[in-house]
């Protein structure tokens, strides 16, 4: 037996939910930096203004990619996000399509230089300042982001 059930609007949630993981990761290691200060210092404003609209981006993403999860049908779901303008898939698609073609290596221009103390390696052989260290419990695996599986061009 399925959890929720087989409705398809589960399905549609689910699916764009990882498209939402892999687009999460390429903006924490490539787009936060820019506003990251030493750590030494104090968080600047423009730091908290990042963290500001991030947090009202992704809650509003996340609310309507949400939807099918509620509407559970083909055509409510549709109708629902054609009701919102269509604006969550095509926040999430055009931000993956603008760095996979070459808007990691844009927005690397504007890093900061960090001294090697501050910087962390990232799974996929990068090096930045973004990364949040995660304990994981031993045993538990977690299938890769799409961009260390399909990585974009640097």
């Amino acid at each position: 037996m399925f959890w929720h059930g087989t409705a398809i609007g589960y399905y549609l949630a689910f699916s764009i939910g990882g498209f939402i993981t892999t687009l999460t990761h390429l903006i924490c290691t490539n787009v936060r930096p820019i506003f990251l200060n030493d750590p030494s210092q104090p968080p600047s404003t423009l730091k908290h203004l990042y963290d500001v609209t991030g947090t009202i981006v992704s809650l509003s993403i996340l609310n309507c990619v949400a939807a099918p999860f509620m509407l559970l049908t083909w055509k409510d779901s549709i109708q629902g996000w054609a009701n919102l303008g269509w604006y969550g898939p095509i926040a999430i698609f055009y931000r993956l399509v603008f760095l996979y073609a070459g808007g990691v290596r844009v927005c690397r221009m504007f890093h900061p230089q960090m001294s090697k103390t501050t910087q962390f390696k990232a799974g996929n052989g990068t090096v930045s300042g973004a990364m949040t260290p995660a304990v994981e419990k031993s045993g538990f695996h977690v299938a890769p982001p799409l961009d260390t599986v399909v990585p974009p061009r640097k």
